[in-house]
């Protein structure tokens, strides 16, 4: 059936008669020049309350000792210095794209009647108080009517800047569900369903691994486990904060990691969902409740004893050396610094050249475990380290001095130990091989050799 002109023009009344009544209700503006709605710096805030239909009110504060705190019902929760700056400032800064109208009557005209859509309570020194209340979306939908209570004067402000103040306690609680101080951190224990691993600082500054046994460590992946745990957020808070329910329990959790700082332990417990799928739920020992976190956790969690030994054979890094003293079977070799010159001491001090020596100890430190086969000293002799083929002692500027020992074993693998440790390294036997080639190389002469600052080169 085909509309009747009657039908239309009937249609085209009801849309004009529309548009008359915006056009009335929404003068023209009077002022298009940006300008700011309240006169208060960031500081002289004390209190922010945050009002929206629905949802309960959010209020933080200003506290001289701890910076931005909730207030009740959620003085309880820890809130995010941040999260709540932002709120502050976006507050001072925030300015009208334009003055609809200087004296407004009607304020439900523009959902502005009460608490509108969202209204802010802020109050500042002094006893003086603001109260910003946003209303309904512009015909244009590109921004929000806005009032200040106690001023006539209705504003626009783009509706992104509504959006930012729209938060819920979520939103503004600090995430982070362990507070270590870092910098202090002197022991860590990371327990697990088949381990427990503890780790402790040495006088130097550096971490080793304490149980099961005393043995070298990788300072660079524990401090990541360090980091990674203090650092972890959480992504949601469950409303069963019990700490079991169908979905997880606590009582076999995946992993724990205790981290003790100059304050204290802190504890963090992480579980994995049941049934296998790939969500993570968290206790926190700083935390109250029961949180869902980032599986990227689990990546420090599952690492097992192997992963946190020191792979290096050597400990020089990239320290200057001072002697080499070195033995490949039936060659010796003690080789010195002296001033730029390396020089062979037990070959009426010869100079060498010293991008071969260069070579060599550049081999002496990628030395790297593939393997950890045993830390019992009485299997040397298992391992056909009790009579090493390759004996090297670096000794650096700084005194520090490295002894490691090699050999081939008859199964065509290579084992290492450094002298006074218990433990067996298996290398990779190329590598060891191109360490023997070194040593050979550094005892060929170079055919004119070219002068020292040159060899520098």
């Amino acid at each position: 059936m085909k509309p009747t002109p009657l039908l239309i023009a009937l249609g085209l009344f009801i849309i004009l008669a529309g548009f008359v009544y915006y056009t009335s209700k929404t003068p023209s503006d009077v002022d298009d020049e940006s300008q700011p709605i309240l006169q208060i710096e960031t500081n002289e805030i004390q209190s922010i309350t945050i009002l929206r239909p629905g949802y309960d009110s959010i209020t933080i504060r200003q506290n001289e000792e701890s910076g931005w705190v909730f207030g009740n019902p959620h003085n309880a929760i820890r809130t995010d210095t941040a999260a709540a700056n932002m709120i502050a400032t976006n507050l001072t800064e925030l300015s009208a794209d334009r003055i609809v109208e200087e004296n407004v009557d009607e304020w439900d005209l523009f959902g502005l009647q009460e608490s509108g859509t969202l209204r802010l309570d802020a109050t500042v020194g002094e006893g003086r108080s603001y109260a910003v209340v946003f209303g309904d979306d512009t015909p244009t939908g590109s921004g929000v009517f806005v009032r200040l209570e106690g001023d006539p004067r209705l504003f626009t402000v783009p509706g992104h800047v509504k959006n930012g103040f729209g938060k819920e306690v979520f939103d503004l609680r600090d995430k982070q569900l362990l507070q270590v101080a870092g910098d202090t951190v002197s022991s860590v224990v990371l327990s697990g369903s088949k381990k427990s691993i503890e780790f402790g600082k040495t006088s130097a500054g550096d971490w080793q691994i304490v149980k099961p046994q005393i043995l070298r460590a990788d300072n660079y992946v524990i401090n990541d486990l360090v980091r990674t745990v203090s650092n972890v957020e959480m992504t949601a808070v469950l409303e069963d904060a019990t700490g079991s329910n169908r979905r997880y329990s606590f009582k076999r959790p995946m992993a724990s990691v205790e981290i003790i700082d100059e304050k204290g332990p802190h504890t963090l417990t992480v579980v994995q969902e049941r049934g296998g799928d790939e969500k993570y739920y968290a206790k926190s020992s700083d935390t109250v409740g029961t949180f869902e976190v980032s599986s990227a956790v689990t990546s420090s969690l599952e690492k097992t004893l192997d992963d946190f030994r020191n792979k290096k054979l050597f400990d020089f890094g990239f320290k200057n050396i001072a002697n080499l003293d070195v033995r490949d079977d039936g060659t010796n070799l003690q080789i010195q610094k002296q001033g730029d010159t390396w020089r062979l001491i037990s070959q009426n001090n010869r100079e060498l050249t010293s991008v071969k020596v260069q070579a060599l100890i550049d081999k002496l430190r990628n030395l790297t475990a593939t393997a950890y086969p045993s830390d019992r000293a009485a299997d040397f002799v298992r391992y056909d380290l009790t009579k090493p083929v390759v004996e090297v002692k670096v000794t650096t500027e700084e005194g520090t001095v490295d002894e490691v020992i090699a050999n081939f074993s008859r199964k065509d693998k290579a084992y290492a130990a450094r002298k006074g440790q218990s433990s067996i390294y298996e290398v990779e036997v190329a590598t060891l091989k191109q360490i023997q080639t070194a040593i050979s190389d550094v005892l060929t002469p170079t055919e004119e050799s070219p002068p020292s600052d040159e060899v520098a080169e």
